[in-house]
This record gives structure tokens, C-alpha cells and sequence, in this order.
């Protein structure tokens, strides 16, 4: 009998068809991975051609976040609107970190912005030279055909969903979880001193973690495949000292948007110290996770030279820490059948 999908589940597999299909998947790998037929394969490709051809474009397109991350670290030497495309690349990767369709379209969309309210004029023959080369390292012909259509692909900007509670977004939620693995509490019931993602899975489906966002084991490994690379990022963004506080969550379209880019230019020796935050999260992480966790996720190598800062952050309170130690013993006491 053949299986009938709700209508999230369907918008779930289109997102999740795109991404292999930018990966350059075979059919046969998708029908694999996902455990559908190749028909369904083949049907979803039809009714997603228009769509698939807007972004070919993007396709083979990929930031250079290690590149970004250097120019920062030598910001002293790099001039002006190189320093700004690093910053944007930052701001995007951490957000989209394995989307390169959507890395390209963002970054454009947000060097276009930018210039429509750093310039006087909207003329292009009106910027100058540095200007121009700002804009045409990513805007080519291809691209503009790409959206010239009306079924131009669209995507979401900087906005960060919110979960249950209104003002508890996914920013809070990937930050609280990442502060429990780099905690002592997420190694403290495994033999050989690795995270075990599996209880953070089962700790998430206790709302451990803030509010209720209830997540199948098949869509947390997802989100752990996806944006894994980034989550010790989101983490210092969330938890860093308000005096070296970096916000990466701008939005393009805002009349603010080129005052805010501009605070994070002005401010980039805060930049640094948050990379150096990042690198002390991103290697503190790593070195936790077991080798086999660590075969599909590439965090970021760092500058040479780039110190790595530990982040103090507010320990768990009394009643989290119970509730952590409470539900991960229940856990383990599952795991082994006891």
C-alpha cells in the first residue's frame, strides 16, 4: 500500500531533495537516503524543475570561511570593503553553514542592500571603483537571470524562529545545548569521555532545554548534520560579555541595516575576540565528540596565531542541574536496561 504524506512532510522532503540535489546526489542516493522511491524522486523533480534550474546557478558556489576568518585576524592590513566581505561571509556561513544556494543569494542580498544605503545614488555607474568590485565578485549574468523570473527562489533572511515561548528563539535553544556539551555534566556518564548525542536527543525530548520543541531522532540527527559546524558560534554569540557582544542577526531590509553591518565594522577588534571564543568552543566540541560523530561535520580550521579564549558563562543553576543529572540518569538507566 502505497504511503500518504501530510503536507509537512512533503515541504520536509522538497527541502530535504533540494539540498541533495545541490550536493549532486545521484536518484538512487536520495531514494536511498530518505527511504522513498525513485518515483517519488522523479515526480518531485518535475513539479521542482522550475525551481531547480533558478538555482543551478547557485550550485558549485561555497564560502570561504577560513579565508574570512584570516582577513579578520589580519583585519589591521586588510582594506576596507575585503574586511566587510569577510564579516558578511561570517555572518552567513553561521547561519546557512551548508547551503551554498542560499549562501550566494544572502550574500548578495546583503551587499546590494548595504550599497543601496551606504551610496547617495542608486546608479551603479555612480559607485566607485572599490565599490563596483564590492558588487561584481558575486553578482554575474547567470545570477541576474536566475531572478528574473517569477519563480525566483526566495529565502528567509537573518530572522531566527522562535519555539513555544515567544521570545525563546533557535539562537537560545542551539546555545543552551551547546552549553551542556561543552559542560563537565555532558561526559559524566560515558566510559570513555565523549558526548553521547543520543542522550542530547534524549534530553531535548524532555525540554531540558527551554521550551517544547518535540523532534524526532531522524530530525534532530538532521539538524545536528547541518548545522553542527556552527553551533559552538551560535553558543558564544548567545552567551559573550555584552562589552564584546557581536549580533550577527541583521536584516537586509531593514532602513538599520547599514548602521548595524557598520557597528560590526567599526567594532572588529570584537570580532576577533569572538572568533578567539569560537575556537576555544569549536575545539573544546571536537575534542568531546567520538571520531565517527566527527566523519560528516567540518568545523572550521582557525588562523595561526589566533589565541583561543575560553568563555566563562553562568554555571546551571541548582534546579537545571538537577533536572539535567535527573533525566540523563534516566537515560543511561534506559540504555542499559536497567
Amino acid at each position: 500500500m502505497t504511503k500518504r504524506y501530510t503536507p509537512e512532510e512533503k515541504q520536509e522532503f522538497n527541502r530535504r531533495f533540494l539540498d541533495d540535489f545541490l550536493a549532486d546526489l545521484t536518484v538512487e542516493e536520495i531514494a536511498e537516503k530518505h527511504g522513498v522511491s525513485k518515483a517519488s524522486i522523479y515526480r518531485w523533480k518535475r513539479e521542482q524543475n522550475q525551481d531547480i534550474v533558478q538555482l543551478d546557478v547557485f550550485k558549485n558556489f561555497g564560502i570561504d570561511i577560513e579565508d574570512a576568518f584570516n582577513i579578520v585576524h589580519r583585519h589591521d592590513i586588510a582594506d576596507r570593503w575585503t574586511l566587510r566581505d569577510a564579516l558578511f561571509r561570517i555572518a552567513i556561513w553561521i547561519r546557512w553553514p551548508t547551503e551554498p544556494h542560499i549562501q550566494r543569494a544572502m550574500l548578495i542580498t546583503c551587499i546590494c542592500n548595504y550599497l543601496r544605503q551606504h551610496c547617495p545614488s542608486p546608479n551603479l555607474h555612480k559607485l566607485d571603483e572599490n565599490e563596483r568590485k564590492f558588487l561584481y565578485k558575486y553578482v554575474d549574468l547567470d545570477f541576474l537571470g536566475s531572478i528574473a523570473t517569477p519563480n525566483a527562489p526566495y529565502f528567509d533572511f537573518f530572522n531566527i524562529q522562535s519555539h513555544g515561548k515567544a521570545r525563546y528563539s533557535d539562537l537560545d535553544f542551539f546555545g543552551a545545548v551547546t552549553k551542556y556539551m561543552l559542560s563537565p555534566l555532558a561526559v559524566r556518564g560515558s566510559s570513555n569521555k565523549y558526548i553521547q548525542l543520543a542522550e542530547v536527543h534524549y534530553l531535548i525530548q524532555n525540554e531540558v532545554f527551554g521550551p517544547t520543541w518535540v523532534m524526532s531522532k531522524r530530525t534532530f540527527e538532521y539538524i545536528w548534520a547541518k548545522r553542527a559546524a556552527t553551533f559552538p558560534f551560535l553558543f558564544v554569540e548567545r552567551h559573550n560579555k555584552p562589552e564584546y557582544k557581536v549580533d550577527w542577526n541583521f536584516e537586509p531590509q531593514s532602513p538599520e541595516f547599514h548602521q548595524e553591518f557598520d557597528d560590526i565594522f567599526e567594532n572588529v577588534a570584537h570580532v576577533k575576540r569572538y572568533l578567539a571564543h569560537c575556537r576555544w568552543a569549536t575545539e573544546t566540541l571536537r575534542s568531546r565528540l567520538h571520531p565517527r560523530t566527527l566523519k560528516h561535520i567540518r568545523f572550521p580550521n582557525f588562523p595561526d596565531g589566533l589565541a583561543s579564549i575560553a568563555l566563562p558563562t553562568e554555571p546551571f543553576d541548582a534546579a537545571e542541574t538537577a533536572k539535567l543529572k535527573r533525566v540523563g540518569t534516566d537515560f543511561f538507566k534506559a540504555k542499559s536496561g536497567t
